[in-house]
């Protein structure tokens, strides 16, 4: 296919999205994500409580690093 015919083909396929008066794919609206559930509230709170009886800021390198970084690690299957 042509450099030419690409770009045409392009467009076309550019004006064919919903932003730009096509059909939506979706009916409705996304579900939400629901990234964050009971665990991670607990672990931010226990990270606010840790520093908050502390009475210090969290540091980039601070207690919880480790943890996040050794949990990271082994999600990600080694490192």
């Amino acid at each position: 296919m042509s450099e030419a015919a690409k770009t045409r083909t392009s467009i076309a396929n550019t004006a064919s999205l919903a932003i730009y008066g096509g059909e939506p794919v979706r009916k409705t609206p996304m579900p939400p994500r629901l990234a964050l559930g009971e665990d991670e509230r607990r672990m931010v709170l226990e990270v606010l409580d840790y520093y908050s009886e502390r009475k210090v800021d969290p540091g980039y390198q601070g207690a919880f690093e480790k943890i996040y970084t050794d949990a990271f690690v082994g999600m990600m299957g080694g490192g």
